[in-house]
């Protein structure tokens, strides 16, 4: 397997597969990973977190590169509701944890405004920069709008979304 572009991947050296492939299930945006240097048995760990561009198969012996599968559709209205046909599982997060990263919603990490509330800039324990935003007790959209828009915004790739 000839690896893919690593334009939009993230390296980290210092853990192996095992680690990797934690590593990247608890990111909702990685779609796969591999180790980083096949020598001596592998080390290092690469994780895509954009589309796999430039994947092929080649006739000599390759990298095994572990894709991240999408959720299957199922019938069930619980299970539709929890996450839309087609995306990609996500742990959910904990509020302390948002709480923490943003500085408890410091007015100093505010990054922009919409119909729901306000957009903090964060950075999680392992240094992931993110974006939170923070539901409105004034918005008159309610929970299910909010919860429709993080949704459609997940699963947009756009030049003018930015990915921090």
């Amino acid at each position: 397997m000839k690896l893919p572009d690593a334009s939009k991947s993230i390296v980290d050296m210092g853990i192996g597969l095992k680690e990797c492939g934690e590593k990247c299930l608890g990111n909702c945006k990685c779609r796969a990973y591999a180790n980083a240097n096949m020598q001596k048995g592998g080390s290092g760990c690469v994780i895509w977190v954009g589309e796999l561009l430039d994947l092929r198969k080649n006739n000599f012996a390759g990298q095994d590169l572990f894709v991240r599968n999408k959720i299957p559709p199922t019938p069930s209205a619980t299970t539709e509701a929890a996450a839309p046909i087609g995306a990609f599982q996500c742990a959910p997060m904990e509020l302390v944890k948002i709480a923490s990263a943003t500085g408890n919603f410091s007015d100093s990490n505010k990054i922009g405004r919409g119909g729901f509330g306000i957009v903090y800039k964060g950075t999680l324990l392992d240094g992931q920069v993110i974006a939170a935003k923070r539901l409105s007790k004034r918005s008159d959209q309610g929970i299910e709008g909010f919860t429709n828009e993080v949704k459609m915004i997940a699963s947009v790739q756009h030049r003018n979304l930015v990915q921090l």
